[in-house]
């Protein structure tokens, strides 16, 4: 994490001061998944049969169904034995040995105000008054640094979907017949009989387990004008040692909602060094 702020102050006249500053923060956090379980390729690992040499094999590596060999690496892995069935080959296969997924958080800030006394006023004072601009600017990058960590993909980091076994997008992987949770009834790879609904296609969050991060991307900011008036009514009067009015205004333009004004008035009553009586009414931005 970084921040970095500028400000200065600076007397316009005897009775003027004008401050402001810049600020720009940004944050990065990453998160890290070491030797996660990849759920794309243990349902392919999974569905396992004997070819015609006895041998155990990934049913979808079998050459019928994968004529290209996409799945020549799949060791097939038996989970009922406990880790003892499972052979060092099919723990490499469905192991994921590094994932990262980062966010980067920005922040950019700038106000200038101009503050001091207008010079003149009513018997009990002369009026002060504030007027300044602000910006403020937001941005969210949130995604996993590797696109084969995040969707299905073959060892060598290839995505299913950019090689047509898959649709594009689906962080799941999708058995033979497609998935129920998918409207279109999709497409999915050949001899890979079952998915569970919740790992399925989109049904899936991300193909290494308990590591989801959704890409996400966006940016927003704000712009503000303001102003202020301080005005003494009375002073040094029966039952008012001092009497004041305060307003106040501010504009500000949010780039996802639009234009908002909000207000204040207010009024303070001092009426002796032992009784003071204020009231506000204002229209706040939530």
């Amino acid at each position: 994490m970084s921040s970095v702020t500028l400000g200065f102050k600076a007397r316009l006249a005897d009775r003027w001061t004008m401050d402001g500053f810049i600020q720009q923060g940004r944050n990065r956090q990453d998160f890290n998944t070491i030797n996660g379980i990849r759920v794309d390729r243990l349902f392919v690992a999974m569905d396992a049969v004997r070819d015609t040499s006895g041998n155990i094999v990934c049913r979808a590596a079998l050459p019928a169904n994968d004529p290209n060999g996409y799945f020549r690496d799949c060791a097939p892995i038996n989970l009922l034995g406990g880790v003892s069935t499972i052979s060092p080959e099919a723990a490499r296969y469905v192991r994921d040995d590094y994932k990262v997924a980062s966010q980067w958080i920005e922040q950019n800030v700038g106000e200038l105000a101009v503050s001091g006394d207008l010079g003149f006023g009513l018997p009990a004072g002369t009026i002060s008054s504030a007027v300044g601009i602000s910006y403020r600017e937001d941005k969210l990058d949130q995604r996993t640094v590797d696109p084969a960590d995040e969707y299905p993909a073959l060892p060598d980091g290839r995505l299913l979907s950019s090689l047509g076994l898959i649709a594009p997008g689906l962080r799941g992987i999708v058995p033979q017949q497609g998935c129920p949770n998918l409207a279109n009834g999709s497409f999915g790879v050949r001899g890979l009989r079952y998915v569970p609904t919740s790992y399925c296609g989109d049904g899936n969050s991300s193909a290494v387990q308990f590591s989801s991060l959704r890409t996400i991307a966006g940016e927003s900011d704000v712009k503000e004008a303001f102003t202020e008036f301080q005005i003494p009514l009375l002073k040094d009067v029966p039952f008012a040692q001092r009497l004041e009015t305060n307003i106040a205004a501010r504009w500000a333009d949010y780039s996802g909602s639009g234009e908002v004004w909000a207000w204040k008035g207010g009024l303070s009553w001092e009426i002796n060094d032992q009784l003071r009586v204020r009231g506000t009414r204002s229209r706040d931005v939530p």
